[in-house]
């Protein structure tokens, strides 16, 4: 014990707290055990702008935090490597060869090196993949195609559209990955109606109208609210006796509500300033079936 407390006093072991971690069955007590204390070794990192960076990585010597060193360390060595001269490959192979991780540059994507100035997938020589634009072909000389936003109201409209013909095609928009497929909307329209107009029923919140305000640019074309199915759910709302759950809309824009005609627009506003948000799920199979057959149509409505 004399060895002991000498070791305890210069902090090499320390000794247990507490009755349970000593043995008291001899005249002097002894410990059950000991934690051997040893000196942490910390590495001290170099600032990033102590770091010799090639030019295609000369912000990295501005960045103030370390958070992102070993990553960016890893894509300057995978240059040096003969990274300038790679093939053009899809972001997740890319993303595998650098950092042993397919799944690290998508991540890495929503991080500050992908800002302004700093890394892009042309450096890295690679792509982003998305899937393809989903779609189900109706009726060709119906005068519109409908844009759906979310997976389940999808299905069941297609189911709906099958019998009643009443759109040239429905589309799975996938919430903004329509921004990212919409290249394929001229297709679509080829092998259906080329002259059909384009609607768009989605959730009725801040999100849910940003989508088809943003594809209009992206289209550089006119994006038309699905302004009945719109109307069907603001009424739902209105008239139901079991409210939905009450869930903000977002930070939604007047700009963006004059998407909608000027009386929807009121209900829909309306709606925002009680503080929901409308599921497009609302309006679903069940109600689809009792649908009469003389749906107002785009065209129509106009």
């Amino acid at each position: 014990m004399e060895i002991l407390n000498q070791l305890t006093s210069e902090s090499k072991i320390q000794l247990p707290v507490g009755k349970h971690g000593w043995d008291r069955t001899a005249k002097t007590a002894i410990p059950v055990w000991i934690e051997i204390s040893r000196e942490k070794n910390v590495d001290v990192l170099p600032r990033m702008d102590e770091i010799v960076w090639p030019p295609e990585l000369q912000f990295a010597a501005t960045l103030e935090s370390r958070v992102h060193q070993e990553t960016l360390l890893q894509i300057r060595d995978w240059l040096a490597a003969g990274g300038r001269k790679a093939s053009l490959v899809p972001l997740k192979e890319r993303s595998a060869s650098i950092f042993g991780d397919e799944k690290r540059l998508d991540k890495l994507m929503k991080t500050e090196l992908f800002g302004p100035g700093a890394l892009t997938l042309e450096l890295l020589h690679c792509y982003p993949i998305y899937p393809d634009l989903v779609w189900e072909k109706g009726n060709a000389e119906a005068p519109a195609i409908l844009i759906i936003e979310n997976s389940n109201t999808y299905h069941s409209f297609c189911r709906w559209n099958s019998i009643s013909r009443r759109y040239a095609a429905c589309i799975y928009g996938n919430g903004f990955m329509i921004h990212h497929t919409c290249k394929e909307l001229p297709r679509v329209l080829q092998e259906t109606n080329p002259e059909a107009k384009l609607e768009y029923f989605g959730d009725l919140d801040a999100t849910g109208i940003r989508i088809p305000f943003h594809l209009c640019t992206l289209l550089k074309a006119p994006v038309l609210p699905a302004e009945f199915w719109y109307e069907v759910l603001v009424t739902h709302f209105e008239q139901t006796d079991k409210r939905p759950v009450k869930a903000s809309p977002g930070a939604w824009k007047a700009n963006e509500l004059a998407w909608f005609s000027d009386a929807l627009r009121l209900r829909v506003e309306q709606v925002f300033r009680s503080g929901y948000r409308l599921a497009q799920e609302f309006v679903g199979t069940d109600y689809l079936r009792a649908v009469p057959a003389g749906v107002p149509t785009v065209g129509d409505a106009q």
